[in-house]
């Protein structure tokens, strides 16, 4: 019988070597259908040796014959093999092969009665030995570089847990005892508190935004708003031709200015004055204050105004909302 063995397993090897080199698919159909006339002791046999069994389980997965798939899964059952001989074969079968990307689950999944004989092969492994090698083989073929499909690997992995217990390597178990260290540890802090972004703040406040940084034309026809000196809005708002700036202490300045709305061909007289926020303060940064300035006001919750907070940088803003539309304004307060 080993004399047979031997002469089969040389004469797979030399077929699947010449098999990169000609036509897999015939190789594999004529292992495949050796396999599924074979004697079953012979076949067992054939399953010891690493790459012999490899080969066949190969073949079974890429030509999908059932009745090679439940001679592989009796014969998996055989009491002359154990775990060291199971375990990497039973890995290798759930690899893709590198031809199709076939596995021989893909075969058991699509034939539930095939699939359910891998349960007294499992009961079988359960009486063996497991070493961690056999567990990372199969944990590469489940879910690490072989990349098992998650049905296909769930299922696996549940037939596997029942039967055997814990499965996780070695290494990975103390990766994941750590990790669910450091978790607990995280867990009893007490999480900080978490202000909403200042653009979503200001939205949830219905701040006009719009309206502060580039002015808008009101009802009336009348321009209103813009109060922030920016290269970006140097379209819709500009300071009027010769009109005259005033400084304050706080960095704001004073003056008049023109809006053009947008679409507009001509620019608009505002009527008032504006004060500008301070002009090293980009679009963001004028966001951020009159958000730290609503957020220490955040009683303003009704009423129209005025309503004056101070921002970060301590420049006070005033508020107003609108009685129709319930929108918020604002402009800096000269200080």
């Amino acid at each position: 019988m080993n004399r047979k063995v031997d002469v089969v397993a040389t004469f797979l090897h030399v077929a699947a070597d010449d098999a990169a080199h000609a036509e897999p698919a015939v190789f594999h159909e004529f292992v495949a259908g050796s396999i599924a006339s074979a004697d079953q002791a012979l076949l067992t046999a054939l399953l010891a040796p690493d790459d012999t069994g490899r080969t066949v389980f190969h073949a079974a997965a890429s030509v999908g014959d059932d009745r090679a798939a439940q001679l592989l899964i009796t014969s998996l059952q055989a009491p002359t093999l154990d775990a060291d001989d199971v375990v990497p074969l039973l890995a290798a079968a759930l690899g893709p092969d590198a031809r199709t990307g076939k596995t021989l689950l893909a075969t058991f999944a699509g034939n539930p009665a095939a699939f359910d004989a891998l349960r007294p092969v499992i009961a079988a492994l359960a009486r063996s030995r497991w070493h961690d090698e056999h567990k990372h083989a199969l944990w590469n073929a489940l879910v690490g570089t072989q990349r098992l499909p998650r049905k296909a690997a769930a299922a696996v992995l549940e037939l596997l847990s029942d039967a055997v217990g814990d499965l996780l390597p070695g290494s990975i178990r103390q990766t994941l005892e750590d990790w669910q260290a450091v978790t607990a540890r995280v867990a009893e802090v007490e999480p900080p508190i978490r202000h909403p972004g200042d653009a979503q703040y200001l939205s949830d406040r219905h701040v006009d935004i719009d309206h502060v940084l580039h002015g808008s034309m009101n009802p009336e026809g009348h321009a209103v708003g813009g109060h922030a000196s920016l290269k970006a809005n140097s379209k819709r708002l500009r300071m009027r031709p010769g009109a005259r700036i005033t400084s304050h202490g706080n960095d704001t300045f004073t003056g008049f200015v023109d809006i053009k709305p947008p679409g507009a061909a001509s620019w608009v007289e505002k009527i008032e004055p504006s004060t500008f926020f301070p002009p090293a303060w980009t679009s963001r940064r004028i966001r951020h204050e009159i958000a730290t300035a609503l957020r220490r006001g955040d009683a303003f919750a009704s009423g129209e105004g005025p309503w004056d907070s101070p921002s970060d940088s301590g420049v006070r803003i005033r508020f107003y909302r609108d009685r129709n539309t319930g929108m918020v304004t604002c402009f800096p307060l000269a200080g």
